[in-house]
């Protein structure tokens, strides 16, 4: 009886160091709406705080080819760019996240050098890594929409 006690509390206590708590997923899916929020409503400096230090380069990139037809756009808009974190899709590993956040309503500047244009909605893949016990997205790029490639499989919460 003792073993068969034990074997249990094992495979438990097993499951739980596994299974991502939800304060866990809570901090990733904040981390992701913060920098989003900030990135796709060119607010650059703000979202510095959510990514690594060496993606600030890519933010600095970002904001420096803003030109003044994008930001007459921008300003145009009735309404900000805005993030689903409702529907996002996430796998969670001990220091690394994927994330998928669709974001309508955002200034798309996907070739430099041309102005940009007003997206109704698009999908973007975020990579997170854990620095410090704290979330960061990392950029190895620009976010650039994609389509999610639905046949393989997910762990998304």
């Amino acid at each position: 009886m003792k073993i068969k006690l034990l074997t249990a509390a094992t495979l438990l206590c097993l499951l739980s160091c596994t299974k991502n708590s939800p304060a866990h997923d809570d901090m990733v899916r904040a981390c992701i709406d913060s920098f989003a929020v900030h990135y796709f409503n060119f607010e650059f400096s703000r979202a510095i705080p959510f990514v690594t230090p060496d993606s600030e380069k890519w933010l600095q990139l970002a904001a420096s080819n803003v030109t003044q037809d994008d930001l007459d756009l921008l300003y145009q808009q009735e309404e900000r760019a805005e993030i689903d974190t409702e529907n996002m899709e996430m796998t969670i590993n001990d220091s690394v996240a994927t994330a998928w956040v669709n974001v309508t309503n955002f200034l798309d500047m996907t070739a430099i050098g041309e102005s940009g244009k007003i997206s109704k909605e698009a999908t973007f893949c975020l990579s997170l890594v854990r620095l410090d016990d704290k979330w960061k997205v990392k950029m190895e790029g620009l976010p650039r929409s994609e389509k999610r490639n639905r046949d393989a499989g997910s762990d998304g919460i």
